[in-house]
């Protein structure tokens, strides 16, 4: 399979896998409404709830505050239906135990865009920690340049770079909860650049060759398990 048709179904599954998450909560939500609060029903939408980003952060909040208060030693939640019933037995959690809910840490794993596409407004051509610029998504976004090999080549003047001079790379995009449970960007970074495109000509470095080798490798050894 080549890498566009390879491309093309992954974000087919990326999509479908979305679709299926949609559909079993708008199952849950109708099973809610039918107040069909059965063990089963409640442990499907725990977990759902569980993996909501805004909630586990905002759960930390909750129990980072209340750790600050000695006398506090426990907190209780009950679950109660719209006539005010209990649905299920009420839960307590001892003070001990609060810091099974505080995130250690609001930087998220980066997301990774292995055939980005930057158009440069701005490259650094001389040694300093100034960040490359360029357009990413229709949008000016600034990055380190962390491809060791093809930021010596900019600076021993190998590449020129002309107005609509592009590169394809591994882009990594930085990310972190906010105090709310909201995702924000906080930076990006390319770790490899893999072509280098000037005038419609395609130029393959040759640490993207690598990487697409090691790519191939890599699925090959997944596919051959699997």
């Amino acid at each position: 399979m080549s890498d566009p048709e390879a491309e093309t179904l992954e974000n087919e599954l990326k999509k479908l896998s979305i679709e299926e998450k949609k559909l079993n909560i708008q199952k849950l939500k109708q099973e809610l409404e039918q107040n069909e609060f059965n063990p089963e029903t409640i442990g499907k939408v725990t977990k759902v709830v569980d993996s909501n980003l805004k909630i586990l952060k905002r759960k930390s909040n909750f129990y980072t505050h209340l750790s600050k208060y000695n006398k506090v030693t426990e907190v209780s939640f009950a679950a109660v239906n719209d006539k005010y019933e209990a649905v299920f037995d009420e839960r307590h959690v001892k003070s001990s135990e609060f810091r099974k809910f505080i995130l250690s840490t609001n930087k998220l794993r980066s997301e990774v865009d292995s055939e980005a596409i930057i158009q440069i407004v701005s490259p650094v051509l001389r040694e300093t920690k100034h960040k490359w610029k360029g357009i990413y998504n229709e949008e000016t976004i600034s990055f380190d340049m962390l491809d060791v090999q093809f930021r010596d080549e900019v600076l021993l003047e190998k590449h020129s770079f002309k107005h609509g001079s592009t590169i394809r790379c591994v882009l990594n995009v930085h990310r972190e909860l906010d105090e709310v449970g909201d995702i924000k960007i906080k930076g990006y970074s390319v770790s490899t650049v893999l072509e280098k495109i000037e005038g419609g000509v395609v130029y393959e470095t040759m640490q993207g060759k690598s990487y697409r080798q090691a790519s191939k490798f890599s699925k090959s050894q997944t596919d051959l398990f699997d």
